[in-house]
């Protein structure tokens, strides 16, 4: 079944969508403080 939105196609059958990120302690500590609510400031990834 596919499900178009916005430019988008979703695919639901028996594929799996995995998204596998790995950051250093510290960036993944100021992700989670953002993440949380803990700091205010932006965030910019370059």
């Amino acid at each position: 079944m596919e499900n178009k939105d916005n430019n988008a196609t979703f695919r639901t059958e028996d594929d799996l969508l995995i998204i596998d990120i790995s950051l250093d302690e510290k960036t993944q500590k100021d992700m989670d403080d953002i993440i949380f609510g803990r700091k205010k400031e932006n965030l910019l990834v370059s």
